[in-house]
């Protein structure tokens, strides 16, 4: 007996970043390397930086905001929220140190006053009932708090999508906020810094993308990257890119492909800490498409190498293989250290990053079928968002492809573990009715750090407490700083106070935070 299900996808997505930019030139006078090492070894333009006043809670508010003020203006979706409503507000992040209170709850604490307060000094009488009404029914969404490295708002829109399928919710935010600082004992990492939140309002019978209810996960719990209690990660086996991104993302493709089927053509997304790890993650997925269709040979032929499988079917094959003798070994260090210093594993990256510099046409045209020059040029521009990156990812692809296809989502979190699912395009890509629907504009907007503003930013963002117990203002340290080149525009940080609660700011004024209730 078949279940009926409702449609359950995205209506709606929004990017907001910090309005500081870091050139792919400005870091690499930073580090002391070739510019190339930026912009062609790791695919990176450039890539956002916050301000002292800059968190996750700020970016937030800010998608929250700008999307009210989007659904406002724009008729199909203020028709998706007065007909679905705000059912949830979800956020995920790995940015949040707070045990306890949810961000989404921070979040609608300092929305809700400023919503209320334009409300009532609004003299349009639509947009007064407008906002009348999102602000009556913000307080029965249900609020919540994720956390799974880079992967929490996939499986947070899993769980959504699980939910309007099945008819207990309509509707949803999904807001993924997130800042990725390293220090330099990450190495290589800094290059591969950014910040973003991206905002997803999620409705049945949805207006951009189906998501389809079947999904598959795999993790493999490993310590490629932690952070216990501190404001920046560990990174200590340095092989999170090479090895596990790829053996976890297509362990779950392979697992899908079995359960489910793939689409003969597709395109796809996945998690971009840097755009070249998408290509990583591309190279291994078109040896695996060639083995079934028994083309290998032609492949190897052209690189005049042997794929090192070692008797195993498939990569995949061979990395689990590695795996389990490093389950049956008596080795104390990690699993990552161990895969790292493998050399079946060692020989296995060796052919792939061979077949990527050689350029093959084959993989040329495997690479833009599945849309990678569509979907990282956004990523390229702000750089790594954790959580928010495959969103970012994804709005590239419709804003930018020319063919309407379904998308493979392919999200990664370090530690680890992954989700796939598949969605289905409803619009045309690139049209005129998705540019309505998907807000870029805070991305058009920001100031060139210099290095030396850059190496103070950073300097202080890693050597200090996330929480300032001095009640210092960081808004002022910012006019200090930045100059003309600061935004003081939408939410910003002010301080924290004795008790390490924000002081926030909008628009340059204090925000009254606490419930507004109608």
């Amino acid at each position: 007996m078949s279940v009926l299900r409702q449609k359950a996808g995205i209506s709606f997505i929004e990017i907001e970043a910090p309005s500081y930019i870091v050139t792919a030139k400005t870091i690499a006078e930073h580090m002391n390397t070739a510019e190339a090492k930026v912009k062609e070894g790791l695919m990176v333009n450039q890539f956002r930086f916050p301000g002292y006043s800059d968190n996750f809670v700020t970016m937030a508010a800010n998608s929250l905001y700008r999307f009210i003020e989007n659904a406002y203006k724009t008729e199909e979706l203020r028709a998706a929220i007065e007909r679905y409503g705000i059912d949830a507000v979800y956020l995920a992040t790995e940015t949040s140190r707070e045990g306890s209170k949810a961000g989404s709850a921070l979040v609608l604490e300092i929305v809700e006053p400023v919503l209320y307060k334009e409300m009532k000094e609004s003299n349009n009488p639509d947009k007064k009932k407008f906002l009348s009404y999102v602000l009556s029914i913000l307080p029965y969404a249900d609020i919540l708090e994720t956390k799974l490295a880079c992967t929490a708002e996939a499986k947070t829109v899993n769980f959504v999508v699980n939910a309007i399928e099945n008819g207990s919710i309509n509707s949803a935010f999904v807001i993924g906020p997130d800042i990725a600082i390293y220090d330099p004992k990450a190495k290589n990492a800094e290059i591969t810094q950014g910040a973003a939140s991206t905002f997803l309002y999620m409705t049945k019978n949805p207006l951009i993308m189906r998501l389809d209810h079947k999904s598959v996960h795999y993790n493999m719990p490993s310590d490629d990257f932690y952070k216990s209690n501190e404001h920046t990660p560990h990174v200590p086996s340095g092989v999170g890119s090479e090895i596990n991104y790829v053996f976890d993302i297509s362990s779950a493709v392979e697992r899908y492909e079995q359960k489910f089927g793939l689409p003969k053509k597709f395109y796809i997304v996945s998690h971009v800490p840097f755009p070249k790890e998408a290509v990583y993650l591309a190279s291994f997925l078109f040896m695996h498409m060639y083995r079934r269709m028994g083309l290998v040979e032609e492949i190897e032929s052209k690189l005049s190498m042997k794929e090192p499988l070692y008797g195993e079917k498939s990569s995949r094959a061979l990395l689990a293989k590695v795996v389990s003798e490093y389950v049956d070994s008596d080795a104390d260090e990690g699993i990552a250290k161990w895969l790292a210093s493998n050399e079946k594993v060692k020989e296995l990256w060796g052919f792939h990053k061979k077949l990527r510099e050689k350029k093959l046409k084959e993989f040329e045209a495997f690479k833009e079928s599945i849309g990678l020059s569509y979907s990282l040029k956004l990523p390229s521009e702000v750089g790594n968002s954790y959580n928010s990156s495959m969103w970012v990812a994804l709005a590239s692809l419709l804003l930018n492809a020319k063919e309407k296809k379904p998308v493979m989502l392919a999200s990664y979190g370090s530690g680890s573990g992954t989700t796939v699912r598949i969605g289905k395009m409803l619009l045309d890509p690139g049209s005129e009715q998705i540019k309505r629907l998907i807000d870029i504009q805070p991305l058009m907007r920001g100031r060139e750090l210099s290095v030396e503003e850059y190496r103070e930013l950073h300097s202080n963002m890693i050597a200090k407490e996330e929480h300032d117990t001095n009640g210092k203002d960081r808004v002022q340290m910012d006019k200090e700083l930045l100059g003309d080149k600061y935004d003081e525009s939408l939410f910003k940080l002010v301080r924290y106070d004795k008790n390490r609660k924000g002081v926030y700011q909008f628009n340059g004024e204090i925000v009254k935070s606490g419930p507004v209730v109608l």
